[in-house]
């Protein structure tokens, strides 16, 4: 029994999507939803659902991951957001 449970936590462990991409990129507006241009030229929709909404058009940002829920942090001012990330650029 214990190694059937070892066995299904392995799969869905395997089976679930891993990004772990810190994206850095420039804010393309000053509302939300704000749209991050990654660095590698990729847009970002995030979706602001709590923090700081003090960003301006033309700053620069990282996203700590590339999808889900995540921080978007002002690299200048260290203003943070928490947000929802999608990539809209496909």
């Amino acid at each position: 029994m214990r190694n059937s449970l070892v066995w299904v936590a392995a799969c869905f462990l395997l089976a679930s999507p891993v990004s772990g991409e810190v994206v850095r990129g420039t804010l393309l507006n000053d509302d939300d939803p704000y749209f991050i241009k990654g660095h590698d030229g990729t847009i970002y929709k995030a979706k602001w659902h709590g923090g700081s909404t003090q960003f301006f058009e033309g700053d620069e940002f990282i996203l700590t991951d590339n999808y889900g829920s995540e921080k978007m942090i002002d690299e200048i001012t260290d203003e943070s957001a928490d947000v929802w990330v999608e990539d809209v650029s496909e």
